[in-house]
């Protein structure tokens, strides 16, 4: 399987070719790998599962759920945020048990990590 980037022309790590690349073909880019992941099942091509772009809690710079840190106090002293995007609460929040909510339990991590 290709990597997403070399998909798109553009190097691993290199934040300048990727800014370059045209949003409409980041978009085709996706679309194609999301195929590639769950190997022309149309089931998967649904909401929410439409793209293969999605936060990544790493520690550093998301340290956390958005919604589990809200809800620990990490914007106590944030009087007013706002914001909004259709579909972002998704990618937000966690199941009541603790562990991520990944709506499709039935696609291969290995594939999704083949593509980066």
């Amino acid at each position: 399987m290709h990597c997403l980037f070399e998909d798109i022309g553009v190097q691993r790590g290199n934040l300048e070719q990727l800014a370059a690349v045209p949003t409409s073909r980041l978009l085709e880019a996706s679309s194609a790998a999301l195929h590639k992941i769950t190997e022309g099942d149309a089931s998967f091509l649904t909401f929410p599962i439409t793209t293969v772009f999605s936060l990544v809690i790493d520690g550093i710079a998301l340290p956390d759920y958005p919604v589990s840190a809200i809800a620990v106090g990490s914007c106590a002293d944030v009087s007013v945020m706002v914001g909004t995007n259709k579909h972002d609460h998704f990618n937000a929040c966690q199941t009541d048990s603790g562990e991520e909510d990944c709506r499709c339990d039935r696609l291969r991590s290995e594939k999704v990590h083949a593509l980066f």
